[in-house]
């Protein structure tokens, strides 16, 4: 399955990739429909264990049940939330005198 990867919040988180869409409602019809074990639907779906573990506490945590009637944007939107700058939160430029 295909992912996406998206930038950090800031420099003490890791870089997080996105699930495709398509697998996280597989993995919310295995959980709740068929009643898999966590080890089973990551199997099924060829993710990892943690892929799949932090994928059913985001849908837990935003409520989202399956089956759901939300599009894959609107799934995307909940399950990954856009993330909220901190006020005056940047980046700094590089030093480019000290590059070149």
């Amino acid at each position: 399955m295909p992912k996406i990867q998206v930038s950090f919040n800031n420099e003490e988180d890791a870089v997080m990739r996105r699930t495709d869409m398509a697998q996280i409602k597989e993995i919310l019809r295995l959980h709740y429909e068929a009643g898999l074990s966590q080890r089973d639907i990551a199997k099924s779906v060829q993710c990892s264990l943690g892929t799949e573990s932090n994928v059913l506490q985001r849908a837990r945590e935003a409520g989202i049940e399956y089956p759901t009637e939300l599009s894959a944007k609107e799934l995307g939107s909940k399950i990954y939330p856009p993330v909220e700058k901190k006020p005056g939160e940047h980046k700094p430029e590089p030093d480019m005198e000290y590059i070149h």
